[in-house]
């Protein structure tokens, strides 16, 4: 049986009452633990379709469904790199065609040093969206 619950607040016997606005707009719409250097998959996921390899330190995070606007706001928290270094860097929200955030997928890259700007594929990174869905 299908069904809906409609609802402006949600109380708590002890935390008191939230607006449901805050549980709908601060809820994680896009999340990923994913591996980069040794199986190349996605471990756990929310509304992510496929994850594409670009090349060394480039992935593609693509979504199941899409966000309304390219304004959501995205996180990525790479954990270690391939030769066992933690101090991977950058998320880049460019796709292939430049033009900034999509808002279709992420690309997400990671390196060891910024500065040479080298990719270094990651053993494990998260990833995190939120915004509004379309």
């Amino acid at each position: 049986m299908a069904g809906k619950i409609i609802a402006d607040q949600i109380q708590s016997t002890t935390a008191g009452t939230l607006d449901t606005k805050y549980v709908v707009d601060g809820s994680a719409k896009v999340w990923a633990d994913y591996n980069s250097s040794v199986n190349d998959t996605v471990e756990e996921s929310l509304n992510i379709s496929s994850k594409t390899d670009n090349g060394t330190g480039d992935q593609f995070l693509n979504y199941t469904n899409n966000f309304v606007r390219t304004s959501y706001a995205g996180t990525m928290s790479p954990h270690q790199n391939s030769i066992g270094n933690s101090n991977v860097y950058l998320m880049d929200f460019q796709s292939t065609t430049g033009g900034g955030k999509r808002t279709y997928m992420a690309r997400l890259q990671t390196y060891y040093d910024p500065g040479t700007v080298t990719g270094q594929d990651v053993n494990n990174a998260s990833y995190m969206a939120l915004g509004d869905l379309a």
